[in-house]
């Protein structure tokens, strides 16, 4: 029995490692999330003034956790007009349900980048 327990800690820990790791170049932001939810607790129930909250402390960049996805969040119009206007940012992130109901096409989720690209007019 305490071989078992003491294998679950092990894994445990594994686990927590892996998902409480960020790359070197993630921006700055919360660094531990909770298990199933990431950082959406630090928002409290107002979404918008948790994003002025971490822009606030955290700068005009800044990434966190949804769940068990890093996000990246951009504050300033001048920045997202300048990701969004080179083709690696362009699209959305893949969701896998969308590539098993859609053959991995659907404007709902994921224009791929070029055509992206194409669809984004900046004023």
């Amino acid at each position: 029995m305490l071989q078992y327990l003491l294998l679950l800690i092990v894994l445990w820990c594994a686990w927590w490692y892996k998902v409480t790791r960020v790359p070197k170049n993630f921006p700055p932001g919360p660094r531990f999330p909770l298990p199933v939810i990431g950082d959406l607790h630090l928002f409290g129930g107002n979404i918008y003034m948790g994003f002025r909250k971490f822009r606030k402390r955290y700068g005009d960049i800044y990434g966190f956790s949804m769940g068990p996805r890093k996000v990246v969040a951009l504050s300033t119009y001048e920045l997202i007009q300048e990701a969004f206007s080179k083709p690696v940012f362009a699209g959305r992130a893949p969701l896998p349900v969308w590539f098993q109901l859609k053959d991995g096409i659907s404007l709902a989720s994921d224009i791929p980048g070029k055509r992206a690209l194409t669809m984004i007019r900046w004023q």
